[in-house]
């Protein structure tokens, strides 16, 4: 998420959610998880990630997660939205 935001921006995670569809045990090897950008806005980004299995099976999991999208002052705290969210 960081990478498509504008420097000076933070976030924090509103929603994660994950659904897992097949089942993964030590036989399954190294799951690999894709998880792009969909929406960054203003106010609220937006990714979905998918999770595969080491013999590139379909999806053994997916999530989605919202962020909130905020600017940081110099000092490392967030800046204050005085037009509200």
């Amino acid at each position: 998420m960081q990478s498509t935001l504008p420097a000076g921006t933070g976030y924090a995670t509103l929603e994660f959610k994950i659904s897992f569809v097949r089942g993964m045990s030590e036989t399954s090897g190294v799951i690999r998880t894709e998880g792009p950008v969909l929406n960054a806005g203003r106010r609220v980004a937006y990714r979905r990630g998918a999770h595969h299995d080491a013999k590139d099976r379909p999806a053994c999991a997916c999530d989605d997660e919202r962020c909130l999208v905020f600017g940081i002052s110099r000092k490392g705290s967030a800046k204050a939205d005085v037009n509200g969210v």
